[in-house]
């Protein structure tokens, strides 16, 4: 996921709060240090008074560092996280769908390509996946 989407979600599901703009700060912005990342997202969803919006935000972010990573298992549960706070996210279900289909679960990447359209008929990124995803099968 990159930036521009992480302040497209602040947007629609809540801006980060004061402590996001210091030390949390990290987890919300670009980073080469993968680690630091996840350790500054982890910080974040350790409090109990973060807004659901933002603490998917977190969770988004900091999934996005796993894949980076490659801790694929980690990411997929941060995004199922994100998905439980935020049912039907077109983003959250675009980038889970992404997950799914490095890991060769094209049907999973297809239901979650297909979901994303369905909440949001505006999301054209679900659009060209699922129909790449529908070439490449011969679907």
């Amino acid at each position: 996921m990159n930036l521009r989407r992480i302040f497209f979600l602040a947007a629609t599901l809540g801006t980060p709060p004061a402590f996001a703009q210091n030390a949390g700060l990290a987890c919300f912005t670009p980073s080469t240090d993968i680690s630091a990342k996840i350790a500054a997202c982890s910080r974040n969803l350790e409090s109990k008074s973060l807004p659901a919006g933002t603490r998917a935000l977190a969770l988004l972010a900091r999934a996005e560092a796993f894949v980076l990573g490659g801790d694929m298992d980690k990411a997929l549960a941060d995004y199922d996280a994100a998905l439980a706070l935020t049912p039907g996210d077109a983003n959250t279900l675009i980038a889970r769908g992404k997950l799914y289909e490095s890991l060769g679960m094209s049907e999973k990447a297809e239901a979650d390509y297909s979901d994303a359209i369905s909440r949001d008929i505006a999301a054209a990124e679900a659009y060209a996946l699922r129909g790449a995803l529908r070439l490449k099968r011969g679907a």
